[in-house]
């Protein structure tokens, strides 16, 4: 096949997935803040932006800064405003789609069917075009790893020293932006291992190269700690704090983290081991083909089989040991999965019969519009999620005096963002903090989902904080609104007084 039509097709998927996830953001108006995450990343792009202009090293953050420091780029030429960390998740969503497919092609240089159908499926999947549409670190992390993963295959042809430098600084910028990246060293060193025993490198040349691959990757991840002497202590590492990494998790459904107490309906290794049969990644009429995939790897290159094989298995042996479950974590085993995919398809079409092919290409065509239909079904009920949030955050803005504070928890940043409401985060305060908020001299309310604060945080922060409000300062219910009840703070406080902060030995 000529050059030119392997070009083509790549940009018609890089087309074709940045349409999908402009079509989603004209067709919504969703504007990728939701929850607490995106608040706070688009806020630090925000802190950076400034910190730069200023000539200034980057302010502390609990993540690693290459999706922020994107996102300031981006800023550039769309202002600042949250469609700046759109437009970036959003190219980099769509770069995957041929990544996966130039990634087919290194494997099986022939099978150019394979490769449309699993880049089709990276651009119509509908965890990842979620993910494309929100102020999020995912899909820029996976497209980083993507693109280093490509390099990576062309270094394992030949072994030329140019495309492991590329690997290595795509994958530093994987990491710069999730830190689970930093796993992707295992099985890019692994394929490297093989590779250099199939060319028979000498031992000084594989040295030099090693060193060269730590140095740029090194160089990326780390230049972000530029100017840490001024903080009191590291940052951008917080997550990697609160991880708690346990192997006995892969087993539990139950488990308690400083987010509280949550009862999952299968264990966690279980979990993220259904990713490649959930249709948000690859749709049920297409897993069989992953199984072909998997017998397809058996005759690559061990160097390509190996960075394919072990891949997976390093992010899920990570991921099942941690205490959260959550879709979005499930994209690092994406790209792999695709690949194997696109390598079932391909040898499914092996069979020399036209019956046969035409058969499993209905298969494919039904799957992809499958999946499609099942990002129409996600992407409305996140977007339905997002606006029950907004309605709630302008009800509460309506029912309350302009000089009120409220305290909140899970919608602080929603309402702070879309209302003039002064909103104070429940879960910062403490029991000596309280008494002032609660009792002072302007109104202050309480919004609260009352049923999840019992069922997960029960004894920690925010429910130790709301008894407090109840049982010392005292409640009264002003509304309703969806699974958030609105309460007065201070009856109680009004008619005995400011009740005094709690002494160290008291309750």
């Amino acid at each position: 096949m000529r050059p030119g039509t392997k070009w083509r097709d790549v940009a018609s998927l890089f087309v074709l997935s940045l349409g999908l996830r402009a079509m989603v953001r004209l067709a919504t108006g969703f504007d990728g803040l939701y929850g607490q995450d995106p608040f706070a990343y688009y806020g630090y792009a925000l802190q950076l932006r400034d910190a730069l202009a200023a000539m200034h090293p980057p302010p502390p953050f609990f993540w690693p800064i290459g999706y922020p420091l994107l996102v300031v780029a981006a800023m550039a030429i769309v202002g600042a405003q949250p469609l700046a960390g759109q437009l970036v998740s959003a190219v980099a969503g769509a770069t995957l789609a041929p990544a996966v497919y130039l990634l087919v092609r290194e494997a099986a240089d022939r099978a150019r069917a394979g490769a449309w159908a699993a880049g089709t499926l990276a651009a119509v999947g509908s965890q990842l075009l979620l993910s494309s549409v929100s102020v999020m670190s995912d899909a820029c992390g996976l497209a980083w790893a993507g693109v280093s993963a490509l390099a990576m295959a062309r270094y394992l042809r030949k072994c030329d020293v140019r495309w492991l430098a590329a690997a290595a600084f795509a994958l530093g910028w994987a990491v710069l932006t999730r830190w689970v990246y930093a796993l992707f060293v295992i099985p890019w060193a692994l394929s490297a291992a093989f590779a250099w025993r199939t060319s028979r490198l000498r031992l000084r040349s594989v040295v030099a190269a090693a060193a060269l691959a730590v140095a740029i990757g090194g160089a990326v991840v780390g230049a972000q700690f530029l100017g840490e002497v001024r903080h009191a202590g590291p940052s951008h590492v917080g997550d990697l704090q609160v991880v708690s990494w346990n192997p006995a998790n892969a087993f539990r459904a139950t488990v308690r983290t400083s987010d509280g107490v949550f009862h999952y309906r299968y264990p966690i290794g279980v979990f993220y081991a259904m990713a490649p049969l959930h249709p948000a990644f690859v749709f049920p009429l297409l897993t069989p083909f992953l199984l072909l995939g998997v017998a397809s790897l058996c005759s690559l290159p061990r160097a390509l089989a190996a960075l394919l094989a072990a891949w997976p298995v390093v992010v899920w042996v990570f991921l099942a040991g941690i205490a959260w479950e959550n879709p979005r974590f499930s994209l690092a085993l994406l790209v792999p999965l695709l690949v194997v995919e696109g390598l079932g398809v391909e040898r499914a079409l092996e069979r020399d019969s036209g019956r046969w092919r035409r058969a499993v290409a209905g298969v494919c065509t039904m799957g992809l519009v499958g999946a499609l239909a099942w990002s129409v079904r996600d992407i409305r009920r996140f977007v339905a999620e997002k606006d029950a949030a907004l309605a709630v955050s302008r009800w509460v803005e309506s029912e309350l005096p302009p000089s009120a504070t409220l305290l909140t928890f899970g919608l602080t940043n929603t309402v702070a963002h879309y209302t003039s409401l002064r909103a104070v985060e429940l879960y910062n305060e403490s029991l000596a903090t309280l008494p002032g908020r609660a009792c002072g001299p302007y109104p202050s309310y309480l919004l609260l989902d009352s049923g999840r604060l019992v069922a997960q945080w029960t004894g920690l922060s925010p429910h130790v904080n709301f008894l407090w409000l109840r049982d010392r300062a005292g409640l009264a219910e002003v509304g309703h609104q969806g699974r958030y009840t609105l309460w007065r703070i201070g009856d109680r406080c009004r008619r005995e007084g400011v009740p005094q902060p709690p002494t160290a030995s008291g309750p």
